[in-house]
C-alpha cells in the first residue's frame, strides 16, 4: 500500500499496512451507516453490518454478485448501476417491500489515472430517521405545552405580573441588556418595528431603574398636532396664546420631575421642536410657552421609534445632533419573527387575558399552537393578540384546533391580497365592518357588541350607520 506523499497523514499514526486495514475494517463494522463496495463493473465487494440490518438481506444477496443481477431481480434502479454507467455521484431513496425505505448515496473512487476503480455507496435508514424526527417533535410538542402550563400557573401565582412573556434566547439577552441599563440615567433609543413592544420595553426599564418610585410619562408624538406639542411638553404661561389657561399650565417635563419620560414615535417631532429638545438635553433646563424664566428638571428621557432615525438624519428630517443625543444606549427590539419561540408563551398569556375579559373557558390544542408558528405576524405581538382575541371570540368550540387558527388568519390574509386595488383605508373598513357584524350575531346587541369592543356609545353608532349594520 502507498503512502501519500504529504508532510503527515492519518495513515501515519500505523505501524503497518495489516494495522491500518484493520482499522479501517472495523471503523466500518461500527458504522451505523450501511455501506455496500463494488468493483468497476459493479460487483460487490464488500457489505457491513449495517447494510444488512438496514436491508434485511443477508451478505450472499450482495457479495459477489453484479448488482445489474440485483437490480433486475428487485425490479428497482441501483445506485451503484448508475454511477458505473454515469461516472458520478448519486443519490436514490430505495423502498422496501416490508414498508422500510433507505437514503442510498453512491459515490465513484477513481485510479491515479483517472479510471474507475470502486463505487462507495452509504446507506441510511429513513425510517429510523423518521422515528428519530418524531420523537423530537414530540419532545418540541410537550415542551411546548409544559410552556403553557407553566405559564398558566405563573399567571394564577402572580395575576398582577407585569413581566415580559418570552422564553427566546434573544430576548432574554436583551432584558439582560436593559436590567443593565436600567441602574443608569443615560438616555434610551428604543427601535423596532410596529407592535414588538417598544412601550412594554421602557415600562420594564423604568420598573428596574432607581426612579421606579417617580412618575413614568408616556407622550405620543405623533398623536398630538404640531401646534399643541410644545405646550403640552413644555407648558405654557398665563395668557401666552388665545385659549391659554388663567393660570398658565405645566408641562409633561415639569410632571415627570425626577421620574422617566417617554417619548414615542419621536420620529414624528417637528424639526422646530427637535431643537427645543435638544437644548433641554444638553441644557436640562427649558422654557414655557411665553414663559422667559429658565425651569429645571431632572427627567430620564427615553425615546422609540419604528423609524431608523439614522436614515431620517441623512434625508435631513431629523436632527443629527438630536439623534446622537438620544441615541446614547440603542436598544433594537426583534420583531415576532424573529423570536418565534415566544408565541406559544405569548398566545397562552393572551388567551388568559381574552377568556377572562370575555367570559369563555377557551384553549388551543398543540396543533393549533404550532399552526400558530407558521405565520409571520407582521403586526407583531399586537397583531398576534388581536388574531387570539378574533379566534377565541369567533371560535365555535371551547378546544381551539388547527382550523380554526387556519381560517380566521390565513381567510383574513388571503382576503387582503385579493383586495389589492382597495386603498388602506378601504381595507380597514372592510375588516371592521365584518368584525362588527361577526360580534353583532354573537353576541345579539350593539349595547353588547359596545361594550365587547370597550367604545363609546356614539362611536358604535356611528360605526353601525356608516356600515349599514342592522340591529
Amino acid at each position: 500500500m502507498k503512502r501519500r506523499n504529504t508532510e503527515y497523514t492519518f495513515y501515519d499514526s500505523f505501524n503497518s499496512d495489516d494495522e491500518y486495514l484493520e482499522m479501517l475494517e472495523a471503523a466500518i463494522e461500527a458504522s451505523e451507516i450501511g455501506y455496500l463496495i463494488s468493483d468497476a463493473e459493479g460487483k460487490v465487494i464488500k457489505v457491513n453490518q449495517a447494510q444488512i440490518n438496514i436491508t434485511g438481506q443477508v451478505p450472499s444477496y450482495n457479495v459477489g454478485r453484479n448488482m445489474r443481477e440485483v437490480e433486475i431481480e428487485d425490479q428497482s434502479p441501483s445506485a451503484t448501476i448508475m454511477v458505473c454507467e454515469t461516472l458520478k455521484p448519486v443519490k436514490i431513496e430505495q423502498n422496501l417491500v416490508n414498508g422500510r425505505s433507505y437514503l442510498v448515496y453512491a459515490n465513484p473512487y477513481f485510479d491515479s489515472e483517472g479510471k474507475l476503480k470502486y463505487v462507495l455507496s452509504n446507506l441510511l435508514d429513513t425510517t429510523e430517521i423518521n422515528k428519530t424526527k418524531e420523537s423530537l417533535e414530540k419532545i418540541k410538542n410537550d415542551n411546548i405545552r409544559l410552556n403553557m402550563q407553566l405559564q398558566q400557573l405563573q399567571n394564577k401565582m402572580d395575576p398582577q405580573s407585569n413581566k415580559i412573556i418570552h422564553q427566546s434566547r434573544i430576548m432574554r439577552q436583551l432584558l439582560l441588556l436593559c436590567d443593565k441599563v436600567a441602574q443608569f440615567d443615560s438616555n434610551v433609543l428604543l427601535q423596532g418595528e410596529s407592535g414588538v413592544g417598544k412601550e412594554r420595553i421602557a415600562e420594564y426599564i423604568f420598573e428596574k431603574s432607581n426612579r421606579s418610585r417617580k412618575p413614568f410619562v408616556k407622550i405620543n408624538c405623533a398623536s398630538i398636532p404640531e401646534q399643541l406639542m410644545e405646550s403640552e411638553l413644555f407648558g405654557y404661561e398665563a395668557g401666552s396664546f388665545t385659549g391659554a389657561a388663567g393660570k398658565g399650565k405645566k408641562g409633561i417635563l415639569e410632571y415627570a420631575q425626577e421620574g422617566t419620560l417617554l417619548l414615542d414615535e419621536v420620529s414624528e417631532l417637528a424639526v422646530p421642536l427637535q431643537a427645543k429638545l435638544l437644548r433641554f438635553l444638553q441644557e436640562g433646563e427649558f422654557f414655557r410657552v411665553g414663559g422667559t424664566k429658565p425651569i429645571t428638571t431632572d427627567v430620564r428621557i427615553i425615546a422609540a421609534s419604528n423609524k431608523e432615525l439614522e436614515t431620517l438624519v441623512s434625508e435631513g428630517v431629523f436632527r443629527e445632533d438630536l439623534y446622537y443625543r438620544l441615541n446614547v444606549i440603542p436598544i433594537y427590539v426583534p420583531p415576532l419573527r424573529e423570536r418565534k419561540e415566544d408565541i406559544p408563551l405569548l398566545a397562552g398569556y393572551f388567551a388568559k387575558q381574552f377568556n377572562e375579559k370575555h367570559n369563555l373557558k377557551k384553549s388551543f390544542n398543540i396543533e393549533a399552537v404550532n399552526k400558530l408558528l407558521e405565520f409571520s405576524f407582521r403586526g407583531n405581538v399586537r397583531e398576534l393578540q388581536n388574531t387570539i382575541e378574533r379566534i377565541l371570540v369567533l371560535s365555535e368550540n371551547d378546544m381551539i384546533r388547527e382550523t380554526d387558527v387556519t381560517n380566521f388568519i390565513k381567510g383574513i390574509e388571503n382576503e387582503i391580497l385579493e383586495e389589492e386595488t382597495l386603498s388602506l383605508k378601504e381595507i380597514m373598513q372592510k375588516y371592521e365592518m365584518r368584525i362588527l357584524k361577526q360580534y353583532l350575531e354573537k353576541y345579539k346587541t350593539q349595547e353588547n357588541v359596545r361594550k365587547i369592543l370597550k367604545v363609546s356609545q356614539s362611536t358604535i353608532s356611528r360605526k353601525f350607520d356608516l356600515y349599514k349594520i342592522k340591529t
